[in-house]
């Protein structure tokens, strides 16, 4: 392998197993990092079984690249694609082509079809695909309502339905790789979607056969829920984060009504504190701003159980923290620096 080459965002073949589809930098004319212009991205196939010979080029040309997805026989692939001046969830573009084996590697069969994304403009945006079938592919776009929605496309009447049409996004901003927002169960019937509502993850439950409401699922103790993935028929697993306690890798299972969901702590991401009972958990809250818009914020009140506030009328002292943006959001997860400030009688 060439040291200059680095590999990401992995999909293996379903019925070939040893031909690995990824990402590709290839820095061969950027050596010292110091020309990102001269940085080539592509998507390429790794043949595991010789480990030797070059990997194959199968898709260039675009700035760059995520997700490559192949459907359950092999014979089709999804990806993400993206140039400047635009970042992906201005600009997303999903795009699907059909592959074939040929001599240990894959190559396209057809020319490639753009799903959804605006490639001119940047005012719209198609992330995360996912096979759902042979000839259906799950994604997310803001196209239509300015949301991050679900949504199905056909490759045999090159069509897109709303999987769910919601004034919430089903995905946070395609920042990293492998931030996938869902799952698909069921062999292909419904899926668990996490969405954003008051600032953190809530979790759905959606059948794609019929015209039901979309369940969600309640309590759901996880604030931040991420890198979802598929397991059995009825499991999936994600990262997780809460308000207050650890978080960890979680593993949900979906009851047979399609009603509830079980979940237990495969890896917790740390030992339960002695010191749960100081801790202040965030309430979410819009404040009116200027020119009639909102300000949405994240508010710990002071608390201790040990201790009262000196007079009902004095207010406590504030700290406030403005998170990274314009795109970035504060997670409602376990943090002791702000618990440190909140237990003596800050609010955060």
């Amino acid at each position: 392998m060439n040291k200059w080459w680095r590999y990401a965002n992995f999909a293996i073949h379903p019925t070939q197993t040893n031909l690995l589809v990824t990402l590709r930098e290839d820095h061969t004319y950027d050596p010292d990092g110091t020309h990102s212009d001269r940085v080539v991205n592509t998507i390429c196939v790794v043949d595991t079984s010789r480990p030797d010979d070059n990997p194959t080029t199968i898709i260039q040309g675009a700035g760059f690249y995520a997700t490559p997805v192949l459907n359950p026989s092999g014979n089709k692939i999804g990806w993400q694609a993206w140039n400047l001046p635009y970042m992906p969830w201005e600009a997303g573009l999903v795009y699907v082509a059909d592959v074939a084996v040929d001599s240990g590697s894959l190559k396209l069969t057809s020319e490639k079809v753009l799903v959804n994304g605006d490639p001119k403009h940047g005012t719209s945006s198609a992330t995360f695909p996912k096979w759902i079938t042979d000839t259906t592919l799950t994604y997310i776009t803001d196209a239509y309502n300015q949301f991050q929605n679900p949504y199905i496309y056909n490759t045999e009447t090159k069509d897109s339905t709303a999987i769910l049409k919601k004034d919430q996004d089903f995905a946070e901003l395609a920042w990293y790789l492998g931030y996938y927002p869902y799952a698909i169960l069921g062999g292909g019937k419904y899926g668990a979607f996490t969405a954003f509502q008051d600032g953190r993850n809530i979790l759905y439950i959606i059948d794609f056969t019929a015209s039901s409401a979309p369940v969600q699922i309640a309590p759901f103790d996880y604030t931040v829920a991420q890198h979802v993935r598929t397991v059995t028929e009825d499991t999936f697993v994600f990262t997780a984060s809460q308000a207050a306690a650890p978080g960890g890798v979680i593993e949900g299972t979906v009851s047979p009504d399609k009603s509830s969901v079980t979940f237990k702590v495969l890896k917790a991401s740390a030992d339960p504190s002695p010191l749960t009972n100081y801790i202040s958990t965030p309430e979410p809250e819009r404040l009116p701003a200027s020119g009639g818009c909102s300000t949405y914020v994240v508010y710990y009140p002071p608390y201790n159980p040990d201790y009262s506030g000196t007079s009902i009328t004095e207010k406590p002292p504030y700290i406030l923290n403005v998170h990274g943006g314009p795109t970035g959001l504060e997670p409602q997860a376990l943090n002791w620096t702000k618990m440190f400030y909140t237990s003596p009688g800050f609010g955060w």
